[in-house]
């Protein structure tokens, strides 16, 4: 989505009245590696000449770039891509906690989004108590794990639509924060809440046209999944099919993780 400047309308008796104007504005500028990598002849360690079929110096062809050595642009150090995560090992999850107040300080710009879902009672009851702390007590919940070559962070949280999703956010060293508007709902009166529910309802109701886009993407795209053929796990539903009387205890229950390779 490109910058651009927004007015925030509301269809009135006469038409469109602006409440706001705000600008979409990127959140964080990620770096790209590309950018800082350089790819050098094996041999002599200098940059090779490109060919409409491959890359040729000391007398050699190379085919594709990937035969090439990478090194840092401008120092010429090797880049070396360590194994983080083996083929056929599980891709372990850490969980780690800190207080939103602590969390504000830093930058959750988010580069995907992914739907999560269980298989087993105990792991809906513990994913619940995780999102009670995120929910009602105030905490950020983040979870870091390895990928082959690169490790990933990500934060715990519900969408607008109640999904439970993973928001995969920018490396603290991987991006460059731009200039953004920040709220709190710290300190927010009864009269303020008051006025926000006399304003909200001055917007009307939204429908599923609403969510629908009207452009000529809709022309391009067939229409393969509706509500009614989306398949949503509902986590009290999971729980509530679990054994009654199965104790409960307020600290997470452990889930055997096998690291035994496939």
């Amino acid at each position: 989505m490109r910058p651009r400047t927004l007015k925030l309308v509301v269809e009135m008796g006469l038409g469109p009245t602006s409440i706001a104007e705000a600008k979409i504005t990127n959140f964080c500028k990620v770096a790209e590696v590309k950018d800082f990598i350089q790819r050098v002849c094996p041999v002599c360690g200098k940059p090779p000449q490109w060919h409409p079929s491959s890359y040729t110096c000391c007398g050699q062809s190379f085919s594709t770039w990937q035969a090439l050595r990478e090194t840092v642009k401008g120092t010429g150090q090797a880049i070396v891509k360590a194994v983080l995560l083996k083929k056929g090992e599980p891709a372990l999850a850490h969980l780690w906690r800190m207080s939103r107040e602590n969390f504000k300080q830093y930058a959750d710009a988010t580069l995907a989004e992914y739907g999560l879902t269980v298989k087993d009672s105990q792991s809906a009851s513990n994913l619940k108590k995780l999102l009670i702390a995120v929910e009602k007590l105030s905490q950020v919940v983040i979870l870091t794990w390895n990928e082959e070559y690169e490790q990933k962070i990500a934060l715990l949280g519900v969408s607008q639509s109640s999904r439970i999703i993973v928001r995969e956010i920018v490396p603290l060293n991987m991006g460059e924060i731009e200039e953004t508007l920040r709220a709190t709902m710290d300190g927010v009166t009864e009269k303020e809440i008051q006025d926000a529910q006399q304003f909200v309802k001055t917007l009307p109701e939204a429908t599923a046209e609403t969510l629908t886009a009207h452009d000529w993407r809709a022309e391009v795209i067939p229409q393969v999944q509706t509500p009614e053929t989306a398949k949503i796990q509902d986590l009290n539903a999971i729980l509530a099919k679990a054994k009654e009387g199965e104790a409960q205890t307020v600290a997470p229950t452990p889930i055997a993780t096998s690291t035994k390779k496939k």
